[in-house]
């Protein structure tokens, strides 16, 4: 395996992580050091020798890319997809355009 199939291997493991973790930190308050989430970007991009604003570009792409493809799939609107992307949180989008399976009940 290549030095760069690493990166993008890690970089995806991260990616997955960073979103359960740090999605569970936030529902959770943080985990009470400051700012939590910086300190984790940088930590990890520091281990996967880039700067944490290429971490940082590389995990948006990513998550972009997979919101396309749910699209293309069919598994969410486009509009879904739009405030996704743009960080709106669910409980601010118009209600037209909710997702049913996308928001807890």
């Amino acid at each position: 395996m290549t030095r760069r199939t690493k990166q993008i291997v890690v970089i995806g493991a991260v990616a997955a992580t960073l979103a359960v973790g740090v999605g569970a930190a936030v529902a959770g308050g943080g985990i009470g050091f400051g700012d939590d989430h910086q300190a984790f970007l940088s930590d990890a991009a520091k281990r996967l020798n880039v700067t944490p604003a290429e971490l940082k570009a590389a995990l948006q792409g990513a998550y972009g890319d997979r919101l396309d493809a749910a699209v293309a799939d069919g598994k969410l609107s486009g509009s879904e997809s739009s405030y996704r992307k743009a960080g709106v949180p669910v409980s601010a989008w118009p209600t037209t355009s909710v997702c049913t399976s996308c928001v807890p009940s």
